[in-house]
């Protein structure tokens, strides 16, 4: 059974899928930036754009300027809805050449609530995508979940204590190192992990300290990558991005039980 919390320390979770990799020039000499020609894909914005505008997500932000030249990967238009439609948390959808998301920020009540916001995305996305691009399959698939813990879930503790005792991050100084150190010094550390999953996809953990809404926070940053090739349909997608969401599940909870009086694990709440 999923835990479920009340008051979680999430920021942001992203859902992302990316197309057409191997069609993509390759950059020539080193240091030079693969970029997409102007208006290669604004026939496709635009039919997205209306697609996703039936839902309600008219608000449209373009946030690469016309005319400009657009790297691969990267979101060119944003969509919205009005503040007074959004039922639970913020949604909004983002393409680009080659990519698609759907991110929510809290208030955010749990994943099923979110993935049908994911899942009418794709449809979206689906339906639009260039004739050329139809059928063309899905790699990677990524979701990624953003925790910020601030001075409610670190209780006083400095970032490096906090990674250790509560979450259970393992660090130690070289005695070279430790030796050199100012007497009651603190460490500042900046982790990144990636490794293979049994699941057969890939994780990527990045934790650092940082400002989030005005308060220092130690940030979790959690990916699963899903790189083999999904098949442009809905049930596909979605299994890969319920695949990820319960490896991450798994792991928030595993890594964060000693928070679980600040989080209030309740029945029918927020899920990780």
């Amino acid at each position: 059974m999923p835990k479920r919390f009340k008051t979680p320390p999430l920021v942001e979770l992203a859902a992302e899928i990316r197309w057409g990799a191997a069609a993509m020039p390759q950059a020539q000499g080193q240091g030079q930036v693969i970029v997409l020609a102007p208006g290669q894909f604004e026939e496709f914005f635009m039919r997205f754009s209306s697609s996703v505008g039936a839902l309600g997500y008219d608000r449209v932000e373009r946030i690469i300027p016309p005319g400009f030249p657009t790297p691969p990967f990267q979101a060119t238009y944003r969509f919205r809805k009005k503040e007074q439609e959004q039922e639970l948390g913020t949604t909004l959808y983002q393409v680009g050449g080659g990519v698609f998301t759907a991110n929510i920020t809290p208030p955010y009540h749990s994943w099923q609530h979110f993935r049908p916001v994911v899942e009418r995305g794709a449809e979206c996305l689906l339906d639009t995508r260039n004739p050329s691009e139809k059928e063309m399959p899905f790699a990677p698939a990524i979701l990624r979940y953003i925790d910020a813990f601030g001075p409610k879930f670190t209780e006083g503790r400095t970032a490096a204590t906090f990674l250790q005792e509560v979450l259970g991050f393992t660090m130690d100084l070289p005695k070279a190192l430790r030796s050199e150190m100012a007497a009651g010094a603190d460490v500042k550390a900046v982790l990144q992990f990636s490794f293979p999953l049994r699941s057969g996809q890939q994780m990527n953990i990045v934790l650092g300290e940082g400002m989030v809404r005005g308060e220092q926070a130690l940030v979790m940053d959690i990916s699963v990558l899903t790189e083999t090739p999904i098949t442009a349909n809905v049930r596909d997608i979605m299994a890969a991005f319920d695949a990820s969401h319960d490896v991450i599940h798994r792991t928030f909870v595993g890594m964060t039980e000693k928070l679980f009086h600040i989080m209030e694990p309740v029945e029918g709440g927020t899920d990780a």
